[in-house]
């Protein structure tokens, strides 16, 4: 090999090899390129934890919140029932009063009722008797009106 020969095979390996060169710096630049914008992504998503964080706080906050509110309730729920108890133990106390005095009022009510219908039913039959009467009374008046009225006609 001659020296020219050389010195070409030399600058075309020299060519090669700086063309491989732009290419890892082309690479390098892409790679620095993506690493810059990872770079961002992850303080974008580090500012997201951090806003994860503070809503989990508010959330563990307002948790806590309704279990205080779950416990007052159930304090409230348990005087309710022991209300509903008392309750119930006077609407029994009542339900006896009912029986022994109000059913027993009923009970003279509906004797009156009946005495009082048959004093109705006695009244209706003397008040037919007498109507009874009357239709009689007029009837024999009419005819003595008309034995009148024509004995006064004979003259």
């Amino acid at each position: 090999m001659t020296n020219e020969e050389f010195q070409k095979l030399v600058l075309e390996q020299l060519g090669s090899i700086n063309k491989r060169l732009n290419s890892i710096d082309e690479g390098q630049e892409r790679l620095e390129s993506k690493v810059g914008s990872l770079e961002e992504g992850q303080i974008r998503l580090e500012s997201k934890v951090g806003s994860l964080e503070e809503g989990q706080i508010r959330l563990e906050s307002k948790v806590g919140s309704l279990e205080e509110g779950q416990i007052r309730l159930e304090s409230k729920v348990g005087s309710l029932e022991k209300g509903q108890i008392r309750l119930e133990s006077k609407v029994d106390k009542l339900e006896i009063r009912i029986e022994n005095e109000v059913i027993e009022k009923i009970r003279g009510l509906y004797d009156y009722r009946e005495v009082t219908n048959d004093k109705f039913d006695q009244v209706i039959d003397k008040l037919s008797d007498i109507d009874d009467s009357i239709n009689y009374a007029l009837a024999k008046i009419a005819r003595h009106e008309i034995k009148l009225l024509s004995k006064k006609k004979l003259p």
